[in-house]
């Protein structure tokens, strides 16, 4: 999926099933004629791995291991039984949690900022220099423990905002600054 902040074409998402990875620069130039919209994405640093693998975990931990136990306990089902499903699971979030991060990446042009984030499919968001309104930098507090920071850029466009999250926090502070200058 693409989307496309630039208002040119009337609308704000354009789906681009089953693109082969060698055709994908191709035809994402169809999206705004005339602009520079091929960006080098940069891989996240090595902490937004982390983040990502121990996000998926947390939910696994706290949602699997309650009703595991709940199970474990309630019904006198023997830990045998539970165990197997739960570290499954556990193994299924860290595969997960690898998977996004290897999809996440951020770059810019001298006409666009693109960010890259997804687990089951890839979303690629371009917004024209141009036509941002706004952009804040967030994070939370696992994020500022690992040095990471979600830059946040807002359009006038339906679209609305798009977010770059787990970005290394300098990157977020230096992009941030560059989308915010009157040129």
């Amino acid at each position: 999926t693409g989307h496309n902040a630039s208002g040119s074409t009337g609308t704000d998402t354009t789906y681009l099933p089953a693109v082969p990875s060698a055709d994908r620069v191709r035809v994402t130039e169809l999206l705004a004629p005339g602009l520079a919209l091929h960006a080098s994405l940069r891989p996240h640093p090595r902490a937004a791995l982390v983040r990502a693998i121990a996000s998926r975990v947390r939910v696994v931990l706290v949602l699997g291991g309650g009703a595991s136990l709940a199970l474990w306990s309630l019904a006198d089902v023997s830990a045998a039984v539970v165990l197997p499903p739960f570290v499954a699971l556990l193994a299924l979030a860290v595969v997960f949690g690898v998977r996004a991060y290897r999809v996440l990446g951020h770059g810019e042009t001298t006409d666009m900022v693109v960010g890259r984030a997804g687990v089951w499919g890839e979303v690629t968001s371009y917004v024209r220099r141009d036509r941002v309104q706004s952009a804040s930098i967030q994070a939370n507090f696992f994020q500022r423990r690992r040095g990471l920071a979600t830059l946040r850029v807002d359009v006038a466009q339906p679209l609305g905002s798009v977010s770059i999250v787990d970005m290394a926090a300098d990157d977020a502070r230096r992009l941030l600054g560059d989308l915010t200058v009157r040129r």
